[in-house]
């Protein structure tokens, strides 16, 4: 499937590092964020010095906000689903850092 998107750097994050094997070897991903064992915002600088052009949520919270301080100019968001605020007692409509750009 990732085929399609040929020249294309793909990041992907889990919560597990035998996930994270999975999408690299059989999904393609070209690099991989164990997001409980490492930082998002470290990782992605690491892997997209120059910025993100696309990225896709379904998480919220931090993955978002780490995927907004790592945005390019003009980049796209498509937003899916908010998981990792489901259960919080005190949910909030949105990141804290939307407009920072």
């Amino acid at each position: 499937m990732l085929s399609l998107f040929r020249g294309v750097r793909v990041i992907g994050s889990s919560s597990s590092d035998k996930k994270g094997a999975w999408l690299k070897s059989e999904l393609g991903l070209d690099e991989f964020i164990n997001y409980r064992t490492e930082g998002l915002r470290t990782r992605l600088a690491e892997f997209a010095p120059d910025g993100i052009d696309c990225y896709f949520d379904n998480v919220g919270c931090s993955h978002l906000e780490a995927a907004i301080d790592s945005m390019r100019k003009n980049s796209i968001i498509a937003l899916s689903d908010a998981v990792e605020q489901y259960n919080l007692p005190n949910y909030r409509g949105g990141p804290d850092n939307f407009c920072h750009h």
